[in-house]
């Protein structure tokens, strides 16, 4: 799996997983996003700042290579005489907050992609691709932080498979003050990223 940046070509795909329900059932308040939520992250997603400019998003358009035939086959190399692919199977995002020294990171794995063992490479994917750009850009290693709703079970398996620890849960408030939600707090301390 690779990494790149967001560009103009990936705003469709955005566009798609955030209007899917399967996709953001676990997201903010677990409903589709409108059109101009779609918009306003397209333009962060568009104008990143530097690795680690507080207040700045760093968004990511995930790339596995290796998957044959249609991606409700099964597993990469069910089928026999495809031709390997390489496809965008998801995206990503890395978030520096004011007054917090641990970047936030996010992940969508397209449905089309899901039972295929995926979500596991994709989150290390994401994580390398957070600590080797502290690096080019010549910045400490951070602990890495990804807040995951309770049931969304898939995901706190690969973040724990990688070695982040929950560490809390926490209420996060829904868009418009309409209650809260629980969401677990899992960590990955900089001393554990090997340099």
């Amino acid at each position: 799996m690779r990494i790149r940046g967001f560009t103009e070509d990936d705003v469709e795909l955005l566009a798609g997983l955030a209007r899917d329900q399967r996709v953001v059932r676990y997201v903010g308040d677990g409903r589709p996003w409108s059109d101009a939520r779609i918009a306003e992250r397209a333009r962060q997603a568009l104008n990143p700042g530097d690795w680690g400019e507080v207040g700045r998003d760093r968004w990511g358009i995930v790339w596995c290579d290796g998957l044959t035939g249609p991606a409700a086959a099964g597993s990469p190399g069910d089928e026999v005489g495809v031709e390997p692919q390489t496809e965008r199977i998801g995206l990503c995002v890395a978030k520096f907050a004011a007054g917090d020294d641990a970047i936030e990171i996010g992940y969508w794995l397209d449905p089309d992609y899901w039972g295929r063992r995926l979500a596991r490479p994709m989150v290390a994917a994401v994580v390398d691709w957070v600590d080797s750009g502290l690096r080019r850009a010549g910045r400490p290693p951070a602990d890495l932080v990804a807040r995951i709703q309770p049931a969304n079970l898939p995901s706190a398996a690969a973040v724990r498979g990688l070695g982040f620890d929950c560490v809390a849960r926490e209420a996060v408030p829904r868009p418009g003050g309409a209650g809260a939600d629980d969401v677990d707090v899992y960590v990955r301390r900089a001393a554990r990223i090997r340099v």
